[in-house]
């Protein structure tokens, strides 16, 4: 501490606080940059394991389990106590019937159920194989499979206006004209 003030010392006080100040500048320069660096390589670490870790079932994969040979799937992994799970089984049958194209509802739950489903509605229930099956982590999240076991689209559905999008704005359109034209669907 010596050597400083003797170094500084040698030059007015306007000079060494401008010294200082720089040196100041200097050291909070590389503190920020190793900061910086670190917060890069936890981003990269977290946005590697979470791309690695698919979310639902790997598109063009087989699903028999929940494949229907007359028509469309469109499944939804619900839980019972998730009540944003609740609003879209509600909504999805009135969705499909709006599009006017044969799709079939499937719902799918990890558990047994203490309230009693629609009755034109098909639930599985207790079928936590599935969930695991499939890679599903999150509910509710949607699966549409074509006629003949495969999985055209996989998606989380984080709120109504999300099952919405997926139904109304041309994703599940397409989907149904692409099976359409393969031959795979009837309607």
């Amino acid at each position: 501490m010596n050597a400083v003030a003797g170094f500084l010392g040698a030059f007015s006080a306007e000079t060494s606080a401008l010294i200082l100040a720089w040196a100041a500048i200097v050291i909070l320069t590389f503190a920020l940059a190793g900061l910086l660096r670190q917060v890069r390589l936890l981003r990269t670490a977290a946005l590697g394991r979470a791309s690695t870790a698919a979310v639902g079932p790997e598109l063009g994969s087989l699903a028999p389990e929940l494949a229907s040979t007359d028509s469309i799937t469109a499944a939804l992994f619900l839980e019972e106590n998730c009540p944003m799970c609740d609003l879209v089984r509600l909504r999805l049958p009135r969705l499909l019937a709006a599009t006017k194209q044969d799709v079939r509802p499937l719902f799918i739950y990890p558990n047994t159920l203490s309230t009693v489903a629609q009755p034109d509605e098909s639930v599985l229930r207790d079928r936590p194989e599935l969930f695991e099956k499939f890679g599903v982590r999150a509910t509710p999240h949607a699966v549409i499979i074509d006629t003949k076991s495969r999985v055209l689209l996989s998606q989380p559905i984080g709120s109504l206006e999300a099952l919405e999008e997926f139904v109304a704005q041309g994703l599940f359109d397409r989907i149904l004209d692409s099976a359409r034209a393969r031959g795979e669907t009837t309607g």
